[in-house]
């Protein structure tokens, strides 16, 4: 094996069923397994020891994700013609259920406290690499914007005359009957300029990563990678914040900043005002603080369902909203 930039066969649709999005996903998933043996072992030539190496892991994984480490590496493998290495990989098995973990996704932080922001941006900031800062900005938009992370990959920013910034987003949850139109528009006021320009930081380095031939599957399992990192070395009690935990937090603030729940409900690509309620961050967790807005047109299809008052705490409400810091 060489840490060198792998040769990437041709993609169509194969044999086997599988889409050529699924084929790059596999060759990215691969890449970066690869990476990480390189890491661990300080072994660049000895394919035996990576196929050794991905046994001794899949025994402590759930079965999904030995699987897909399996798969993408035997596809790899394959494509690379080194049939006999792809049928080892194979003919791997996973652990006994005693071995495997549960669900990770009880594990992961579903909002992530200013003291932890700045724990882990520090850590990311003391590292000083490309890919810390990268990994960095990433996080704080997606504190200002609340995205979920695969909808980075076709968001389209925009800046007017007066200044003002919109992000327009194509809704993941879509095509499930599940979100408030195809797309939806996030507005940045013009007073906001410092949260204008981390975006448009943000879009232009993503959009010329993606332009130089790295896909976004492969940009955002690094970057989860690296934010995994951080965290650890961070040393931080309890759950693990992940990229989508800033979209936890991101919908705790604008409950705490006490925005309507149907505009909420746009800003987050959500069909219903309930969704929030029940799925996302809790508003005791959040802080009041918010950069965008919603337009109104996107506002009016919103099924409004949940009572005004489920966004105050006892007491709160009729008290003026918090201005959001410039």
């Amino acid at each position: 094996m060489s840490r060198t930039k792998r040769e990437q066969p041709v993609l169509n649709s194969t044999k086997d069923g599988r889409t050529a999005e699924t084929e790059r996903a596999y060759l990215d998933r691969a890449d970066l397994l690869m990476k990480r043996y390189v890491r661990e072992s300080g072994d660049i030539q000895s394919i035996a020891g990576y196929v050794d190496w991905l046994q001794e892991k899949t025994q402590h994984l759930r079965p999904a994700t030995s699987a897909l480490y399996r798969a993408a590496s035997a596809y790899t493998f394959e494509a690379r013609g080194m049939p006999d290495v792809a049928q080892q990989i194979r003919e791997i098995r996973w652990g006994t259920r005693d071995d495997i973990p549960s669900a990770t996704s009880s594990e992961k932080a579903h909002g992530i406290r200013v003291s932890t922001q700045r724990k882990v941006l520090n850590v990311l900031s003391q590292n000083d690499t490309e890919a810390s800062r990268f990994v960095a900005l990433w996080s704080t938009v997606s504190l200002y914007l609340g995205l979920r992370p695969c909808e980075y990959e076709t968001a389209i920013f925009s800046t007017a005359e007066d200044g003002t910034g919109t992000v327009t987003v194509h809704n993941a949850k879509a095509t499930n009957g599940r979100g408030n139109g195809r797309s939806r528009t996030l507005v940045m006021p013009a007073e906001h300029r410092a949260v204008t320009e981390a975006c448009q930081d943000f879009f232009s380095q993503l959009q010329a990563r993606m332009r130089n031939g790295e896909s976004f599957k492969h940009i955002y399992l690094a970057a989860s990678t690296t934010l995994r990192r951080a965290v650890k070395h961070a040393k931080l009690k309890g759950k693990s914040p992940t990229l989508y935990t800033f979209r936890h937090q991101f919908a705790a603030n604008l409950r705490r900043s006490h925005r309507d729940l149907d505009e909420i409900a746009a800003l987050m690509g959500h069909l219903s005002d309930q969704t929030n309620l029940k799925y996302y961050g809790s508003r005791g967790i959040g802080q009041a603080t918010s950069y965008v807005k919603a337009r109104p047109e996107e506002r009016a299809p919103v099924h409004k369902t949940a009572k005004p008052s489920a966004n105050f705490a006892p007491g709160e409400q009729g008290k003026p909203t918090p201005e959001s810091p410039p």
